[in-house]
């Protein structure tokens, strides 16, 4: 079906305990850390063979549709690429920010962990939340509330109040992720699902995290850690506020869409 609100729990309940799990074998040196990627990634390539083999499909020429994807659904990528790349580069030189305010060595993976913990009630409810709001206010709210993480994240000075900053992870990521793919899901026939879902993920999983840890380490270079990170949040804001005004303006003027 459609429904993959509870195959991405899974998956976030998985990243969860690892993380805490690496965060807390970090102590006792990288290697450590090394050896559990090895033990995991076996019993997935083990478990993956249990399952049965399904044979490949090979598509008609009526079945594939070549037409033009409609332009909210560009707009909804831009945005959704804007948000991840912030999200990206938050995300990977948060160790370096734990380093620089000088918290313990496993304090990273305490916070990956309770990120990832964060998308659960989300998730949960899912479904409803995207029929309360719809997919583009959900995506502007997304938006938001990453660059208010870094924001704020910037200004942390005590390990508590970073922790529980790192918890606005559960309207962030998961929320942008989730409105574009019920979108994608939702709005389009079959002939086109494909070729959306595969522009969305080179946009995203490619250029956003290139860009955001790229872009990041020239950034934190040349002006610091602690800059970047609350230029990064602003601009996630600013962002958000332009998306919303301009999805409203394209709202009454256009078939354009809040959900």
């Amino acid at each position: 079906g459609k429904r993959f609100d509870r195959v991405r729990l899974f998956g976030t309940i998985g990243y969860s305990i690892t993380a805490l799990i690496s965060g807390i074998m970090l102590k006792y040196g990288f290697v450590s850390i090394f050896i559990m990627a090895t033990v995991s990634l076996s019993t997935v390539a083990l478990v993956s063979r249990t399952y049965p083999t399904g044979r490949k499909l090979k598509r008609s020429d009526e079945e594939i549709d070549r037409s033009s994807l409609p332009l909210q659904f560009y707009l909804l990528l831009l945005a959704g690429v804007a948000s991840i790349t912030i999200g990206a580069f938050g995300s990977t030189f948060l160790p370096v920010l734990t380093s620089e305010r000088g918290f313990d060595v496993s304090s990273a993976g305490f916070a990956f962990s309770l990120m990832a913990f964060s998308e659960v009630p989300f998730l949960f409810f899912a479904e409803k939340v995207v029929e309360r709001f719809g997919n583009t206010r959900l995506l502007v709210i997304g938006i938001f509330a990453t660059g208010l993480r870094w924001f704020l994240t910037s200004m942390a000075t005590s390990f508590p109040i970073f922790l529980l900053l790192q918890m606005l992870h559960g309207i962030n990521y998961i929320v942008v992720y989730y409105s574009v793919m019920n979108y994608i899901h939702t709005r389009f026939e079959a002939s086109k699902t494909t070729r959306a879902l595969t522009i969305y993920w080179m946009s995203t999983t490619g250029l956003s995290y290139l860009l955001g840890s790229v872009l990041g380490g020239v950034l934190i270079r040349a002006f610091g850690i602690v800059r970047v990170y609350t230029a990064t949040g602003i601009t996630g804001m600013a962002i958000a506020i332009f998306f919303s005004l301009l999805f409203a303006a394209l709202h009454k003027r256009t078939a354009f869409t809040n959900r």
